[in-house]
């Protein structure tokens, strides 16, 4: 196996998760529902980045739709953290 060959099966092997992988399409889905606004139009921004085996401590702000809500990662589960508000307040 070539060397960039192994270091893709190292960074692949690790069991590192990147925030936004760990979130995207799963918490998506759950913002458009609780934004009433289509995916398509929603923007995910890293609040607070915690990357490693697990997502635990990180999160993710979501506006679309002149409205904006969060999320926490917990363990390794994203859970609304706040309540759905226009964005910009």
């Amino acid at each position: 196996m070539s060397r960039s060959g192994w270091l893709a099966v190292l960074v692949l092997g690790s069991g590192c998760v990147t925030v936004e992988g760990s979130f995207v399409p799963e918490g998506k889905r759950s913002a458009a529902f609780d934004l009433q606004c289509s995916q398509e139009n929603l923007e995910v921004v890293v609040l607070e980045r915690k990357d490693g085996l697990s997502c635990d401590g990180s999160r993710i702000g979501i506006t679309g739709c002149g409205k904006q809500v969060t999320y926490a990662c917990e363990g390794s589960t994203w859970k609304r953290s706040s309540k759905v508000e226009r964005a910009g307040n």
